[in-house]
């Protein structure tokens, strides 16, 4: 039996007539494909979708120079007038997206590549390593969350198949229960 939690709450994004969450209507939002430093590309896709209808758009943000690539990103955008909010798709670095929150909107983040790293794992985890790792996500997530919380961020776990972590999987498989169980952590 999966526990129903809420997840989503009312969230005002730049501009105040956007709300994200609760009963809302759901926001049209996409990705951009350009590279993320690459602030021109990235700038001119992003105002491209914004015209065309676009009310959020993600940014891949793998690595803390990535991250540090959307501060004049954002001031361009803002001094265009370009009010669409920018969600950052973190992989594998708790310091971007520590970064990252302090010039976006929105963080995303796969639990199984947030702090578990890329390594697979074949044996089976004992009980103490598997609840190390445990604390781990913790002792690293928890930075983000405060973070977020004090600068008012929406953030989404998007927890998917592809970023299962080594540990996850060797407990529960490729499963939709993994998937739980990695965001739930």
């Amino acid at each position: 039996m999966i526990p129903r939690i809420l997840l989503a709450r009312e969230v005002a994004l730049p501009g105040g007539d956007r709300v994200f969450g609760g009963r809302h209507p759901l926001l049209v939002q996409t990705m951009t494909v350009a590279a993320t430093e690459n602030t021109d590309a990235v700038y001119a896709e992003i105002s491209r979708l914004a015209e065309a209808g676009a009310e959020l758009v993600r940014v891949t943000v793998q690595s803390v120079k990535i991250a540090e690539s959307l501060e004049p990103l954002r001031a361009r955008l803002d001094a265009a007038g370009v009010e669409v909010p920018l969600a950052a798709d973190i992989h594998f670095s708790p310091e971007a997206a520590l970064r990252a929150a302090e010039r976006v909107e929105k963080i995303r983040i796969n639990p199984g590549n947030y702090a578990d790293g890329r390594t697979l794992r074949t044996e089976p985890y004992s009980d103490e390593e598997y609840d190390a790792e445990v604390a781990k996500i913790a002792e690293r997530f928890s930075p983000l969350i405060t973070k977020c919380k004090r600068l008012g961020r929406i953030m989404r776990i998007g927890s998917n198949h592809g970023s299962l972590s080594s540990r996850i999987l060797s407990r529960h498989g490729d499963t939709p229960m993994g998937m739980v169980e990695a965001a739930l952590e």
